[in-house]
């Protein structure tokens, strides 16, 4: 929170902050509760909606305390007024909006799996995709999914989006890249070591039957779950001009470049 707030409007933050949470907790709870009644259990059905109504106990409590924070601000902010820190300037003000506009919310993002991806690789995978990797790939879709296969294989290449689920956990902003004498931003990176470990590649497709996409190599560990597949489109997905970043100012980034795209060569 800025520095620049008053404690009442830091307090109306907090509780705003608290009231949105609550709302997405609840909502979650209230998600879990139905499975739970759909599995037969009843036990933990009773437990769970003690606690959807706790939640809302809390939650409306919580909104009251905002409602009555509300009503409070003005006689407490003006009892201070002569000690508190002058109006907001027009270009203040903006930016005190435009920080809250930007202000990162709490959300619970529940994604599941669409299918699995089939390598050979059950506990080392490649950097990158390999298009001439000898072995066994698919992505295999769950069943309900295949008709959304229909008209795919008029495509050659396929972006591939998957979870990496064993991927390690300790995160850092600086990475070390392999085969580079120095350190870049995680973001300018394609370190597998994410706060959200998704990762992206593209791969040829071979054939398609059924719920099954036969295709090249792809960097991934078997049975990685599968979150999304779309077709790389030639018109839109390449870019002439991108170039190669950090990369191209190597003086030997023809190697690194080699590194990256998996090519057999001499070190």
């Amino acid at each position: 929170m800025s520095e620049e707030l008053s404690d009442i409007d830091k307090l109306k933050v907090l509780f705003d902050y608290w009231i949105s949470h609550g709302k997405e907790h609840l909502a979650e709870n209230e998600r879990w509760l139905e499975r739970v009644k759909g599995l037969g259990l009843s036990r933990v059905a009773e437990e769970l909606e003690a606690v959807v109504r706790l939640s809302e106990e809390t939650n409306a409590h919580i909104e009251s305390a905002r409602g009555h924070l509300e009503e409070a601000s003005p006689s407490v902010e003006g009892s201070h007024s002569e000690e508190g820190p002058p109006p907001l300037g027009g270009g203040e003000k903006d930016l005190k909006e435009n920080e809250e506009e930007d202000r990162i919310p709490h959300r619970h993002i529940e994604l599941h799996p669409i299918g699995v991806l089939r390598t050979p690789y059950k506990d080392h995978a490649p950097r990158q995709p390999q298009p001439d990797a000898e072995g066994d790939f698919r992505v295999v879709l769950d069943e309900r999914w295949a008709d959304g296969l229909y008209m795919l294989e008029k495509f050659k290449y396929l972006n591939v989006l998957f979870y990496l689920d064993r991927s390690p956990n300790d995160v850092v902003t600086r990475v070390t890249p392999p085969s580079v004498p120095m350190k870049v931003g995680l973001f300018a990176s394609r370190s597998p070591k994410r706060p959200n470990p998704i990762a992206l590649s593209v791969v040829t497709i071979k054939k398609i039957s059924g719920n099954t996409i036969f295709i090249s190599g792809i960097d991934a560990l078997d049975k990685t779950p599968l979150l999304d597949i779309k077709p790389y489109i030639g018109a839109v997905d390449c870019k002439p001009d991108a170039g190669n970043g950090w990369i191209d100012e190597l003086l030997d980034s023809d190697h690194h470049i080699s590194h990256l795209k998996g090519e057999s060569h001499n070190h």
